[in-house]
């Protein structure tokens, strides 16, 4: 549960690879979020997008001392928000085909990807990752190196 660990809230998994609705009549197109949780104290859903360690989140210069967002963490913060749309959308239909209690007023969205210390190695790409990942509402961008440093927190505070 080191995703758990990423969210201020206390959350409680239940499940991975979850279907979420959007499948049209062809039975093409359905909604499968990596892991999905639950925050304990209001039973909000928080859908949790997995991407790898190594997926780039800065791109190419765009002007002096701008960069651009690469297309696979603009890519992974759309899944996620397409799957808030779709636990949305069919929550009625998910939750009477579940004996889990859950609500979907504006799930909140987590995209796990990258490394920041590794893509954002000066000011510039720092700043052009702060305020991508600032201005997207209702989304946490967390690099892998950010997550380990939190659960080092946590071990730091146990020992």
């Amino acid at each position: 549960h080191l995703i758990a660990q990423a969210v201020p809230t206390s959350i409680v998994k239940i499940g991975e690879k979850c279907f979420l609705g959007g499948k049209g009549i062809a039975n093409q197109g359905g909604k499968i979020v990596d892991f999905l949780y639950v925050v304990k104290s209001t039973l909000n859903l928080v859908l949790v997008e997995i991407k790898s360690p190594t997926t780039r989140l800065i791109g190419r210069p765009y002007r002096s001392g701008v960069y651009s967002i690469t297309e696979d963490l603009s890519g992974a913060v759309v899944q996620a928000l397409t799957y808030r749309d779709a636990a949305m959308k069919n929550f009625h239909q998910l939750r009477g085909d579940s004996d889990l209690q859950f609500s979907a007023f504006n799930p909140s969205c987590l995209v796990i990807a990258g490394n920041v210390a590794v893509e954002c190695d000066d000011t510039s790409k720092k700043r052009t990752f702060d305020l991508f990942r600032a201005a997207i509402h209702g989304v946490t961008i967390l690099g892998y190196d950010e997550l380990f440093a939190k659960i080092q927190c946590l071990l730091d505070i146990v020992e």
